[in-house]
């Protein structure tokens, strides 16, 4: 209980962390966090206009009971909107339920026909990469009208770049029996994936969760604090200020952690480098008047198209009426940029026109809020794992423990419960030497894993 640990970040990862360490009483542990809030890429932001922003089309739903009580001790009942997902993907001008895959009934009978014999028919093909299991999994065609422009879209690199180890629960891949029966029937099929249903804060954003968690360990947190060099067991931060530590869990992304370990060989370093990541750009759109009859029910939409350069718009209104004033609605699309996928001159401009022209603006724009994240997604690529093992070796034997969305690095684990348990699972392993299982099982975790402590 002597054991001196610095965590790096209040985000969902190192605010985990913290909360678990205070409750099972190991109180020697600071959280040193760069920025001046918390919440890392879970922040809110509430602009000068009165709208509440997230950074991107964030949704809480849990793997894990153990957060789901967390979240049950913050809010009481009232504090939390219940929703229903309503999700869909925009193409052609016609509304396609999600998952795109068990709804292809809306589509042309040839295109539909076509997709049918393909999934009848089994693939001999090495499977290499991302683009191959889409391929196998869903046929050429489908891949070609859905998967392939728009996965190409949110990760910004080419799917054959990809890995596809890491699908899991993210990508529905087909029954066929199902889905000759929804297009017989002609059924939507809408009920697939986790986060069917999810809450929702009715104020200040997915930020105030993790405000609200970080105030239960506000004397061990220090803002405006950056560490800039890691020398054996000391960091060295940016106001000249060094401490010792015996564990450190960082949650920085881990190809910037290993640039500032001083120690840490020039091809590991090198390696890191390799690790592919994407930037998103969030723009949110405030709008003065009543929100379109054909968005009244919609959470978010996806699309596909190569002339839209947005991959995502979430209604954020439908998400909580107080994300925006009285009298007004707000949406937020998300864009996606990386060396090999550049967005366009004004982009800005030219998706307010592209609003306008499919009818989803109904009244006058005030407000445009634009935010960049410079890491978002950390990529699956094809050599993320083995890059990752070597980098986690070097670390640990330092007692470097690498967790989060960004400090772990697998996206198929990086939702906002996941970051949040790789920090909980972190701090019991330290004091109670337990072993951590969302980071190195993903396959295994589910809402049992935990029970309350």
């Amino acid at each position: 209980m002597d054991k001196r640990v610095i965590i790096v970040g209040a985000g969902p990862a190192g605010l985990g962390a913290g909360y678990e360490l205070s409750k099972l009483g190991h109180k020697n542990f600071m959280i040193y966090e760069k920025k001046t809030f918390p919440g890392g890429i879970s922040t809110s932001y509430k602009d000068s206009k009165g709208f509440i922003w997230d950074v991107g089309g964030h949704v809480l739903f849990s793997h894990y009971s153990y957060f789901d009580n967390i979240i049950k001790d913050l809010y009481n009942d009232n504090a939390l909107n219940s929703i229903v997902r309503s999700a869909y993907v925009f193409l052609d001008g016609n509304f396609i339920p999600y998952p795109f895959q068990y709804n292809i009934r809306y589509l042309s009978r040839e295109k539909v026909a076509k997709i049918v014999d393909e999934l009848f028919q089994k693939t001999t093909k090495e499977i290499k990469n991302f683009e191959d299991w889409l391929e196998a999994s869903f046929g050429r065609e489908l891949s070609e009208i859905f998967m392939f422009p728009y996965n190409y879209k949110v990760w910004a690199y080419p799917p054959s770049k990809m890995g596809y180890q890491w699908v899991g629960e993210r990508v529905a891949t087909v029954d066929l029996r199902r889905l000759l029966k929804n297009i017989i029937t002609e059924k939507d099929d809408i009920g697939w994936g986790p986060n069917a249903r999810f809450i929702f804060p009715k104020n200040n954003g997915t930020g105030d969760i993790f405000n609200r968690i970080a105030n239960t360990v506000s004397e061990n947190i220090v803002y405006n604090k950056e560490i800039v060099t890691i020398s054996g067991h000391n960091i060295f931060f940016r106001d000249g200020k060094e401490e010792r530590f015996d564990y450190l869990i960082s949650t920085m992304p881990i190809n910037h952690l290993i640039d500032r370990v001083i120690d840490a060989p020039v091809e590991l370093k090198k390696k890191s480098r390799r690790l592919l990541y994407n930037q998103v750009h969030v723009f949110g759109i405030g709008i003065k008047g009543e929100l379109p009859q054909r968005l009244k029910d919609i959470c978010w939409m996806y699309f596909p198209q190569r002339d839209v350069p947005f991959y995502r718009l979430t209604v954020f209104t439908n998400y909580s009426k107080n994300n925006a004033p009285d009298g007004h609605y707000s949406l937020m699309v998300e864009v996606s940029e990386s060396t090999e996928k550049r967005i366009v001159n004004d982009v800005g401009g030219k998706i307010v026109n592209i609003l306008k022209d499919i009818g989803f603006v109904s009244g006058e724009i005030v407000d445009i809020w634009h935010h960049v994240e410079s890491q978002a997604y950390p990529i699956p690529s094809v050599d993320r794992d083995d890059i990752l093992q070597e980098l986690r070796a070097f670390l640990e034997k330092r007692n470097i423990l690498s967790r989060g969305r960004l400090g772990g690095w697998q996206y198929e684990v990086g939702n906002m419960d996941h970051s949040f348990m790789q920090g909980v699972e972190s701090a019991r392993r330290i004091v109670l030497n337990e072993t951590e299982v969302t980071l190195f099982n993903p396959s295994h975790v589910n809402a049992n894993i935990f029970k309350r402590r």
